[in-house]
């Protein structure tokens, strides 16, 4: 529990953006959550800096979140301070550079597929595999959210971080580590309660037709369509894919999972590997449902299945 005391001083430095006891499933595609026990809306790099040195001196946990896309908070809430990334960082900046290359800087909080749209619009290529993903910029790197048809590991020039010390550093692609749906820096083996906090990247894409990326956009988006959930309460994909084998999707629609169902969550009819709230769900039935599912692909298959999701809270 945090003190009266760091509280008064968090809500006289960030007056209006400070929330007590704030629901999480406000900021979540999940819906569901926890009280988050301080809710902080940082409004630049200035503030995000002198937030995380707060934390740090006074050894509070801090926890980041984007867009809420791929995220599952416990009904219990969340300790320390919630940094909310995805009100503001929302800054887009465009280098033209040369003939073959273009570079564009964004910062963590800017929504993916605005991100997406500006650049099929402006005629540059590069980011169509991302059409589709939602969440912000931010919480696609630390994912390494992509498709079949790419990841941002293959975009990326450079991340800009902030340390615990509130420095602002910039890594460039020899320093990155990246995997599937992982995101590390080389050297780097942050605490627990020090999580990697990106503000902002420089991304490589290169001039096109923006006619031939309209079309292209328009396939990718009526094929994501017909094989996954749309505007339903979920996280995307909740389980890694196996490294060899089949999908988890195809693991436990092989199962018999489809439709499975804990109070008001469900493995989706649509495609396995999603599941939604239908309405009224906690995060203890989406936990439960998870665990069943684990448990019978397991059982039937002999393959342990990982949440993609990043599950937080007490």
């Amino acid at each position: 529990m945090l003190n009266t005391e760091f509280k008064v001083w968090l809500q006289q430095r960030l007056p209006g953006r400070v929330k007590l006891d704030e629901p999480m499933s406000k900021h979540t595609s999940f819906c569901v959550g926890g009280p988050a026990e301080v809710f902080v809306s940082v409004k630049n790099e200035r503030q995000l800096s002198e937030l995380i040195v707060a934390c740090v001196d006074a050894g509070i946990q801090y926890t980041p979140v984007a867009g809420g896309t791929n995220l599952l908070v416990k009904d219990e809430g969340i300790s320390g301070v919630v940094i909310n990334m995805k009100k503001d960082l929302k800054e887009i900046t465009v280098d033209p550079g040369d003939d073959d290359n273009v570079r564009i800087r964004a910062q963590a909080g800017v929504n993916l597929q605005t991100l997406c749209r500006q650049a099929i619009d402006s005629g540059f290529a590069g980011l169509n595999f991302a059409l589709g993903i939602p969440g912000t910029v931010g919480g696609a790197v630390i994912m390494n959210a992509g498709t079949s048809r790419g990841v941002m590991a293959d975009i990326l020039e450079t991340v800009t971080t902030l340390t615990p010390d509130g420095r602002l550093v910039e890594k460039t692609g020899r320093d990155l580590d990246f995997g599937y749906r992982r995101f590390a820096i080389k050297g780097v083996s942050p605490k627990e309660n020090e999580p990697i906090l990106v503000t902002a990247v420089n991304l490589s894409c290169r001039p096109d037709d923006t006619k031939k990326l309209r079309e292209e956009a328009r396939d990718i988006l009526n094929e994501r369509m017909r094989n996954h959930p749309i505007g339903v309460q979920s996280a995307g994909c909740f389980f890694k894919n196996p490294v060899e084998g089949e999908s988890a999707g195809k693991l436990i629609d092989l199962a018999g999972l489809k439709g499975r169902r804990v109070g008001g969550a469900v493995v989706s009819d649509k495609h396995a590997n999603y599941i939604v709230n239908t309405g009224g769900a906690t995060a203890g039935d989406i936990l439960e449902l998870m665990a069943i599912v684990q448990e019978q692909v397991e059982e039937q298959f002999g393959v342990v299945l990982e949440p993609e999701v990043k599950i937080v809270g007490e």
